[in-house]
């Protein structure tokens, strides 16, 4: 019988060892000090391919997030925690998986949408050089010259407008037209403002609730005709008959 005193004495022991460190990093995860139950329960698992202690590695890393490659690292110790016999080893490597699968997706997000956001701050720092160089439109064509109609109501502005401009081949090419519809929130959905003999312009009539584009551009009362240049971009309130003069004038540079 002594032959096995020894060897029973020397297992018991490093069973009581083992359950003594579960506890202690138990504690030490509990108190938020991941580092030192690290400390603790590796050597466990690293020298005595204990199972338990690969698990409770793995669960660390799971919850991790901090730590670089955390989910592919729990896979290696749930893997090696199943290899040496734990039950609930298996599992776990499916949700390290699964979470090593999310990550990746992710990050793939986060990098597609950094992308996107790149160029997008790439194309408006275009776009605002542009602007130094004259008016765009919708489409990105460059004109030298912006002309905004406001109307409230019936009115021959917008057409004779559209009349002065499309007649000109070169003020056709070099003058951006914009035609606003000013109107009240109140008035949505309320009687139509223009009558029967109204004619819109052909680009039609873009809408300015409550006149915040008029009221950008320094204009109040309406009709009014406001006009910038890229030699004076300051909006500048004109008459048709200043407009008319400013066209011929700008048709024989």
């Amino acid at each position: 019988m002594r032959l096995f005193v020894i060897p029973i004495l020397f297992c018991f022991s490093l069973t009581a060892f083992a359950q003594s460190v579960y506890e202690e990093s138990s504690r030490l995860i509990a108190a938020g000090k991941k580092q030192q139950a690290w400390s603790v329960l590796y050597p466990l698992a690293k020298n005595n391919g204990d199972s338990r202690a690969m698990m409770i590695l793995g669960q660390m890393l799971l919850n991790s997030p901090e730590v670089e490659d955390s989910s592919q690292k729990a896979l290696r110790m749930f893997r090696a925690a199943a290899n040496n016999g734990h039950p609930g080893a298996e599992a776990l490597v499916e949700v390290a998986r699964s979470q090593m699968e999310f990550s990746r997706q992710a990050a793939k997000r986060v990098a597609n949408a950094t992308a996107y956001y790149a160029q997008a701050e790439r194309d408006y720092a275009k776009y605002q050089e542009r602007l130094k160089n004259g008016f765009l439109d919708d489409d990105g064509n460059l004109y030298g010259a912006q002309v905004d109609v406001f109307i409230d109501g019936d009115s021959t502005i917008p057409s004779q407008v559209e009349s002065l401009v499309s007649t000109n081949p070169q003020l056709r090419e070099a003058v951006l037209t914009r035609y606003h519809l000013v109107f009240n929130e109140s008035q949505i959905g309320k009687a139509n403002p223009f009558t029967s003999s109204f004619k819109p312009p052909t680009k039609g009539l873009e809408p300015d609730i409550n006149g915040q584009t008029a009221g950008g551009l320094g204009v109040s009362r309406f009709p009014a005709i406001v006009l910038r240049t890229t030699q004076d971009k300051t909006p500048k309130s004109v008459s048709l008959d200043q407009l008319t003069r400013w066209a011929n004038q700008w048709s024989q540079k």
